[in-house]
């Protein structure tokens, strides 16, 4: 009981720091959109799910409205070097507030 009370409290303090990083809501977060650039937030906020907490892929698509294979796609964009000079400014503002709050 404890672990996931412990465990929801940090999902909320990464979706809370995800909105104040890009400046949106959560719906606008997870908002999808196709194409070369798609939704620069999703793809940031399922980063920044992933690295800030002990969830699962199948977890985080539950989080951010999409299946777990939507979101092994935009971790492996990720990973292979699909960062632009806003996700990467996005991650490392993260990072350093995500530090800090700890």
């Amino acid at each position: 009981e404890e672990k996931r009370r412990v465990r929801e409290a940090n999902q909320d303090e990464v979706r809370s720091l995800v909105c104040s990083i890009v400046g949106a809501r959560w719906e606008q977060v997870c908002a999808r959109r196709q194409g070369p650039g798609g939704n620069a937030k999703l793809r940031f906020a399922v980063w920044a799910l992933r690295r800030g907490t002990d969830l699962t892929q199948l977890e985080v698509g539950k989080l951010v409205d999409c299946t777990s294979a939507h979101v092994a796609v935009l971790l492996n964009r990720l990973r292979k070097g699909h960062v632009t000079p806003l996700l990467k400014g996005w991650m490392d503002e993260f990072l350093v507030r995500f530090e800090q709050g700890k």
